[in-house]
């Protein structure tokens, strides 16, 4: 598999006379990049500013794969159906791109929810001081009083 943005297995010829897709969802567009569904060579992607300031960024993909093993409009099919997809082929490769992008969604939205166990505040006289904001399990305070140590 890929690591990145161009495909390792780019083949040129993909490009002649061939519909673009266009993909803006970054998680999905890494999630083909992956299963080696390469970029279109010229551009690769295109970035627009809207008026709000906000950037968005269009990926621009090839149909498949250079092996034509994936099909970008069917991955994008599989990512729409989400679970449905995930239950009915665990074994696809498009699969455990999907469940990593699943996973660190959750992971980032979990972390934004937390509670720290520990917050590096500065004193007024600029000394460094460690809060323990929550109550963890014995070994929590065991693995906290370790890095505090560390630092």
């Amino acid at each position: 598999m890929g690591h990145s943005v161009f495909s390792t297995n780019y083949d040129s010829s993909l490009e002649q006379g061939t519909e673009i897709v266009h993909v803006t969802d970054k998680k999905l567009a890494a999630a083909l990049m992956a299963v080696e569904v390469p970029l279109r060579k010229d551009p690769p992607y295109l970035q627009v500013k809207k008026a709000d300031g906000a950037t968005v960024t269009t990926f621009n993909f090839l149909p498949q794969d250079a092996e034509g093993r994936f099909h970008t409009v069917e991955l994008i099919k599989a990512w729409e159906q989400d679970l449905a997809f995930i239950e009915a082929n665990p074994l696809h490769p498009f699969t455990f791109c999907m469940c990593q992008a699943r996973n660190y969604g959750d992971i980032l939205e979990h972390l934004a929810n937390d509670t720290p166990y520990v917050q590096f505040v500065t004193t007024r006289d600029g000394k460094a001081a460690f809060l323990i904001v929550k109550e963890g399990s014995k070994k929590h305070q065991e693995a906290i009083n370790r890095g505090l140590k560390q630092l």
